[in-house]
Parts: C-alpha cells; sequence; structure tokens
C-alpha cells in the first residue's frame, strides 16, 4: 500500500505538470499558415522580390482576402507601416530583399491600416506599406518594382482583380501616397484577371 506522503508527492506532481502543460499551451503562439513556396516566375521582374513572400497556404487565401490597398509612411513613430501586411523598405536588406512580411500576415490576421467606419476594410484587406515621406520622398525604381512584383503575386495566388487593388489616397478620406507616386504606370502592371 502507498502511504500517505507519496500520495501527497505524486498529486502534487501530477498538478505541477499538469499547470505546467496549462501554461505552455497558453503562451504558445499560432502556427503560421505559411511556408516557403514558389512563385510563378513570369509574374515577377528580376530580383524585385523574393519568391516566397507570400507563401505555401494551408487555407485558401481568396476566401479571407478580397482587396489590397497601397498606403506610404514616413516611419519613425508612425505605427502604420506595423498595422499592415507587408512592408517595401527604403532600401534592401542584408539578404537583397525589398519586402517584409509582417506578423499580420504571418497570422493572416486582418490589418488595422485603414479606418473607414461603417466599411469592413480592415478584415478583407492586404495592407502593403511603401516607406518613403509622401511630402518629400518619391518611390524609387526598385521600391516601386518590389511593389508591383508583390501585389501581381498577391493578385495571383490570393486571386485579387486588378478592381480589388487600390492606393490609399482612391479610397473614402483618401490620403498618404506620395505626390509622384507613379499611379498610371502602377494601374497599367496590374494583373487583369476575374476573381
Amino acid at each position: 500500500m502507498i502511504d500517505a506522503r507519496t500520495t501527497r508527492v505524486l498529486g502534487c506532481l501530477v498538478a505541477a505538470m499538469t499547470l505546467g502543460a496549462l501554461f505552455l499551451m497558453a503562451i504558445e503562439q499560432a502556427p503560421s499558415r505559411l511556408s516557403s513556396a514558389t512563385m510563378t516566375p513570369s509574374l515577377l521582374p528580376e530580383n524585385a522580390v523574393e519568391a516566397s513572400v507570400v507563401g505555401d497556404h494551408c487555407v485558401d487565401l481568396s476566401k479571407l482576402w478580397e482587396r489590397v490597398v497601397v498606403h506610404t509612411s514616413r516611419g519613425g513613430n508612425d505605427p502604420l507601416p506595423l498595422r499592415c501586411h507587408f512592408i517595401i523598405r527604403r532600401s534592401p536588406d542584408a539578404n537583397g530583399q525589398w519586402v517584409d512580411r509582417t506578423r499580420l500576415w504571418q497570422l493572416q490576421e486582418p490589418g488595422q491600416h485603414l479606418y473607414m467606419p461603417g466599411v469592413g476594410f480592415n478584415t478583407a484587406s492586404i495592407g502593403i506599406c511603401v516607406m518613403g515621406d509622401p511630402k518629400t520622398e518619391t518611390v524609387s525604381p526598385k521600391q516601386f518594382e518590389a511593389l508591383v512584383a508583390l501585389v501581381r503575386q498577391l493578385q495571383h495566388e490570393v486571386k485579387i482583380s486588378a478592381s480589388g487593388v487600390s492606393l490609399r489616397n482612391e479610397l473614402p478620406g483618401g490620403m498618404g501616397m506620395m505626390r509622384t507616386f507613379p499611379a498610371e504606370a502602377f494601374e497599367a502592371r496590374l494583373l487583369r484577371q476575374d476573381r
């Protein structure tokens, strides 16, 4: 027969293991739904954006996302870049990449890049932030090519039509695009497809 002390020790051990397991489950982050994938080469201008930016999916992203909205931000204290799903850098990172995926994209969570009362744009819009001061800077040719490549990749992978791609200044209360942003050239480079 097991004595009282052994019973207490075993009970405490089971309780500690249960609490530890519950704690680990509570702090565990949701796994990313994305892993690296290969992109259709014809959609990607040479050296513009890494092939795995959008990634391989466990879900049909065309059921989650309906639109792409492109913003600009000067950076610094502006929280907009991290409220978007992708950031187009001012210059490439150490690996030569111009595009950063934010945690929102990795977890497939709605962004917080638009405030339009009564319109649910955040829940179905992929936010892309091009870094640069809208008042003083122009988008560089490399940034522009990275943006076009990313948007075309998203259009292809997520099945977003050209009419579902907007610059922030085209929406109600619109502002925030660089004055010299080549909007017509951007529009001309979008994929023309039906959703």
